[in-house]
């Protein structure tokens, strides 16, 4: 785990320590690590989001891991706003606003965010 505490929340959810989740945000069996926000009209269903996360306003998350960052990184994990993310792997970094991704692996190498699909595909975006 990665709080000693896990707090249990109403819709069959556990969240760490220093979690904000708005009180329009929606989520449901799902687990939301340490120093997490949650912002308002926000829809998380079976998800994991890792500690150290912001997530922005009018996100659709489902069937969605977001690992953790490092607790020594000064810099959170951003899903920006309005973002439709479904059974996808995010292994750090920031999604732009508006971004949608269903079934893929997302990453942040040096120099840019690396896209792989479960199909194989991968495709790589230069940071802005």
């Amino acid at each position: 785990a990665e709080g000693s505490l896990w707090f249990r929340t109403g819709n069959e959810s556990w969240h760490g320590k220093n979690v904000f989740i708005h009180p329009n945000a929606h989520v449901r069996n799902s687990l939301i690590g340490d120093n997490v926000s949650i912002s308002e009209n926000t829809r998380i269903v079976h998800s994991v989001v890792g500690a150290n996360t912001h997530v922005e306003s009018g996100v659709q998350m489902y069937g969605t891991v977001v690992f953790p960052k490092p607790r020594d990184m000064q810099e959170f994990n951003v899903i920006g706003k309005d973002s439709q993310i479904n059974d996808c792997l995010i292994l750090g970094g920031k999604l732009g606003p508006g971004s949608n991704f269903r079934g893929v692996a997302l990453c942040e190498p040096v120099g840019g965010m690396a896209i792989g699909s479960l199909g194989g595909k991968t495709q790589y975006f230069s940071p802005k």
